[in-house]
């Protein structure tokens, strides 16, 4: 939005085809009242090539076109950025196309353009007279040569229009389409045949008739002329006689500018709009916006646009290295206010001129003044500008100065504390003192007492106005009070404190495995607000992995501690203990560290492994294998000595085997240049560790990293707050990351922002070694990794709904068939529950076996949500999934948090209430094959059946110069 405004506000001119487009753009983007250039009423230049004919006429003989009939499918764009299901489209259209060639006559050609996001990968060789528009040639000089236009809700039919030939909207989906995006016209009253099935469109494009739409022509396309790119040109450069004639606007007015700094939070967003509420009607206000445009800001603009019309500004800097520095110099001192004078005039000249484009104002006021860097722009330019300083809580006290020292001394609003506070909603009332506090940590010493965990120093706080100390608290983000305060000094709204954080042992098994800590003001009317408390002064926004003090508890088996999260926030974490929280350990990675920065060995060495190292039956020992056998010597696989797998590794391959915690494996893991494994990379030593050398190398930016995926990933959704450790990793070397299909790429890309080209789509080389067997009779039940209950789960493992959806699974198969049942509990989960009694633990795997052996014998698998599912089909085995927890799960796994198949898309049967679940249904599911409706589901996500997964990522691996 605030993109697209700036550009057009900019332009000099503005071309409109029609009345209809102008008064959509005018109001969208608040023209009407903000453009001050002027306007041509002029069809678009890029028609002129529609009405060329003798370029159709070249365009046909060159393709050889003759007297077909040649129809031109141009479909609109569905879905919004990383909303939008680029797999889905692609396989709904495919199918769409497949029809309509069954049906299409030799006399037809139906040539089809499509979004470039949607026609990558699409296959038309298959089709008789399907084809893609030729990509040599630009879109409309190929238009120009069709008899006919398909498309459904694009504009490009107004385009078409001017030509007078015929128009079919295939509409597939019109009734879903209308409801949730709409149109501006009355869809069913356009004068254009509308076709909803393939059926229904083949025969309205194979006619050569068509009716005429005269009044719409006239309405939309009265000024084509075919010489429209002349017209512009000769009015741009200003040529006498020319026969366009621009249009003034006499809205160019000069307006009053309301600016507020941030709209992320709701009880400023009050504020400002009662603010605006106060000014007189015939105000000629515009208000101005900055930051990033989520929720908040968006209900905050639609408040406002009832009033007055809005300007989005664009968040982009345009500095010179030399005036960067001289506006950090020029906030914080007036002599470099005077030193850099000229410069920073100069960049605010040009700075205000992109950010205004276009905008006559009088004057700018800042309705919630502080430093930001728009306000600093016309602090040193030669526009008006006033500036609020708010007399209650929401001042950003750590700006103030600042603001003082640039815009000088405004005039304070007659807004108090309590008409402040007046004003602001029951609900944006948790959010009133956020924008003024701020906490950071100067010392920090813990221990562990009996009973709790302790940490206690000096802490430093910035208080907003209106802010009580003794409303103070130290709370995890769930609001379980944890610490507290106690004044040693202050100055002014800045208090030194002290602070007691104490974590009782009791509530461990409650808690989540990472807790975020916060300082929150509760005051007694109800206002409240609360920021994450910074872990160290020096360390500002960014994170060094530091960690203070680590408790092991061998009773109950898990390690707990203090630490520095992402942004440098405070944080506690307790997990399960491993491996090397032991102060031996400790010793040996610190050791193992120092060598390896004086030593330069192990540099070229390949480094493979899987889930914590412990394992040796997924993708990652399959590559390393085939490593071995092509005479790559310098491959190395790390591997638990306490792992079943390490006495089941062929002879050839154990010289290369590296174990797990050996000073050897820590070298390697500190040196190692290229790391290929199927889970993340902290696998490559232990889960979650608590050793700020392990986390820096964890985060270090010079390797190269291969994720081979332990399964695939396209069940819950990579948007999704749980799903945070897949964020793209930002490496100086290669990163890829391995999928299955198209369809997996494009959720990687939609959902979790990666770049394309980390993504190889070659298959996961564990299925190259998958095997099923003929007489598996074994029905597994496997529920997906539940976080939320991790630590409920060692304490109370049959209270957690993971075990009950076991429960509820075995309940569900007949009584004659119970005998086959085998559960797999995800492997954290097993180890949470070991030591407590189930009344269905003889049913539990007991560890003696793989997954793959497992897999290999199963029939039928029961699940949820695991990536296990796409295993066990691959193999021959059906699938039941059993969503019956469906909503409360996915609102558990955090907000944005979508489940990627649905019951048109599952490659099984869906159970939604699995006490309905008749045993007739059952048997189906178990004994029957797998239905050609499943494998094609299944086939859209998971591509390759070949078993040559490994061969195709061997060579994509060499292409890269990975191996």
């Amino acid at each position: 939005m605030a993109n697209v405004q700036k550009n057009m506000l900019a332009a000099d001119y503005l071309v409109f085809p029609n009345e209809l487009t102008k008064s959509v753009f005018w109001d969208d983007y608040q023209l009407r009242t903000l453009f001050s250039h002027r306007v041509l009423m002029c069809d678009y230049p890029r028609n002129d090539a529609l009405l060329d004919q003798g370029a159709a006429q070249r365009v046909r003989e060159a393709y050889d076109l003759g007297d077909k009939n040649v129809v031109a499918y141009m479909p609109t764009w569905r879905g919004a950025r990383r909303s939008a299901d680029v797999e889905g489209q692609k396989a709904q259209i495919h199918e769409l196309l497949r029809e309509i060639d069954s049906r299409l006559t030799g006399h037809d050609l139906f040539y089809v353009n499509l979004h470039f996001l949607v026609t990558g990968g699409m296959d038309f060789s298959a089709f008789e007279h399907v084809r893609p528009f030729p990509s040599e040639l630009e879109t409309y000089d190929f238009l120009a040569a069709c008899d006919t236009l398909v498309t459904d809700y694009s504009s490009v039919f107004f385009d078409f229009a001017v030509t007078n030939r015929k128009i079919v909207l295939f509409a597939y989906d019109k009734d879903e389409y209308l409801s949730t995006k709409g149109t501006y016209l009355d869809y069913d009253a356009l004068p254009f045949p509308i076709a909803e099935t393939p059926s229904e469109l083949v025969p309205l494009i194979s006619t050569s008739e068509h009716s005429p739409y005269s009044a719409f022509r006239e309405e939309f396309c009265r000024h084509a002329t075919g010489h429209a790119c002349e017209d512009v040109l000769d009015v741009a450069l200003g040529v006498e006689g020319a026969r366009l004639q621009p249009l003034d606007n006499p809205s160019a007015r000069e307006h009053v500018g309301y600016y507020a700094s941030s709209t992320g939070n709701a009880a400023l967003n009050d504020i400002v709009c009662s603010e605006l509420e106060r000014l007189p009607e015939n105000d000629e206000g515009v208000f101005i916006c900055a930051g990033k445009y989520g929720d908040s800001s968006l209900n905050l603009l639609n408040n406002v646009a009832r009033t007055m019309p809005y300007l989005a500004l664009v968040s982009s800097h345009v500095q010179t290295t030399p005036e960067k520095y001289a506006l950090f110099l020029a906030s914080r001192s007036r002599l470099a206010q005077l030193l850099f004078s000229p410069l920073l005039r100069e960049l605010a000249h040009r700075e205000v001129a992109r950010l205004l484009p276009g905008i006559k104002f009088g004057r700018i006021i800042d309705l919630n003044a502080n430093a930001s860097y728009f306000m600093k722009m016309l602090s040193f330019s030669s526009m008006q500008h006033e500036g609020i300083l708010r007399d209650g809580s929401l001042t950003r006290l750590r700006r103030e100065v600042q603001t003082r020292r640039l815009l000088g001394r405004y005039p304070t609003s007659s807004a108090n504390v309590a008409s402040d506070r007046q004003v602001v909603s029951e609900e944006a009332s948790q959010s009133y003192f956020t924008p003024g506090m701020q906490a950071t940590l100067l010392t920090r010493h813990h221990r562990s007492a009996d009973d709790s965990y302790l940490m206690r120093g000096l802490i430093s706080l910035r208080l907003a106005r209106g802010v009580d100390f003794g409303n103070l608290v130290i709370e995890f983000a769930d609001g379980r009070g944890v610490g507290h305060l106690r004044k040693v000094a202050q100055l002014g709204h800045k208090i030194l404190s002290s602070y007691e954080i104490r974590v009782p042992r009791s509530i461990l098994p409650d808690l989540p495995i990472h807790n975020q800590i916060y300082l929150r003001c509760h005051a007694s009317d109800g206002m409240s607000g609360g920021v994450r408390i910074r872990y160290n002064i020096r360390d500002r926004h960014r994170s060094s992995n530091r960690v203070s003090g680590i408790w092991v508890d061998a009773t109950r088996g898990t390690t707990s501690y203090f630490r520095q999260a992402a942004k440098n926030t405070l944080c506690f974490s307790t997990r399960d203990t491993v491996s090397i929280d032991a102060p031996g350990e400790r010793l040996k990675i610190a050791v193992a560290r120092a060598l390896t920065r004086v030593v330069p060995i192990y540099r070229r060495t390949i480094l493979l492994y899987e889930k914590n190292a412990s394992r040796y039956e997924e993708s990652a020992s399959v590559v390393f294998e085939r490593l071995i056998d092509e005479g790559h010597t310098n491959a190395r696989f790390i591997l638990s000595s306490h792992s079943a797998d390490f006495d089941l590794v062929d002879q050839k391959y154990r010289p290369y085997l590296v174990r797990k915690n050996s000073m050897r494996h820590y070298m390697m893991f500190f040196s190692a240049k290229t790391f290929i494994g199927t889970e993340m990379l902290a696998h490559a030593i232990d889960l979650r560790p608590a050793n700020r050398c392990v986390s820096r190398r964890l985060s270090a930016k010079n390797i190269n990293y291969v994720f081979l995926q332990h399964g695939v990933m396209y069940m819950i959704s990579l948007d999704s707050e749980s799903r945070t450790f897949f964020k793209p990793k930002k490496l100086r070397g290669i990163y890829r990351i391995v999928t299955s299909s198209e369809a997996e790429k494009s959720h990687f890309v939609d959902r979790g922002g990666y770049d394309p080209s980390t993504l190889y789509v070659c298959g996961l080389p564990k299925y190259d070694r998958n095997r099923w067997d003929e007489d598996a009779d074994l029905i597994a039940i496997m529920p997906t990794w539940r976080p939320w209950e991790y630590n409920s789960a060692r304490a109370h493992f049959t209270e957690t709904s993971y075990y009950q959806f076991i429960v509820t699974a075995i309940n569900a198969v007949p009584e004659h068939l119970r005998e086959k049942i085998i559960v797999l509990p995800h492997p954290l989960f097993k180890e949470a529950a070991e030591g407590q009694h189930n009344p269905h633990e003889s049913l539990f795997e007991d560890g003696s076996k793989s997954y793959d052996a497992i897999l290999r014998r199963t029939r039928l698998l029961i699940t949820d949500y695991s990536s296990i599912a796409y295993d066990a089909f691959y193999r021959g085995a059906n699938v039941l999934f059993f969503w019956q927890d469906l909503e409360e799960c996915l609102a558990q796994y955090g907000a944005g948090t979508e489940l990627m198949i649905d019951d048109e898309t599952a490659f099984g049967n869906v159970v939604r209430d699995p006490a309905k679940l008749s045993n007739e249904e059952f048997l189906r599911a178990y004994e029957g094959p797998q239905s050609e409706e499943h494998l094609s589901r299944y086939r859209r996500i998971v591509k390759f059946h070949d078993g040559h997964n490994t061969d195709r990522l061997m060579e994509l691996m060499r292409k890269d110069g990975l191996i």
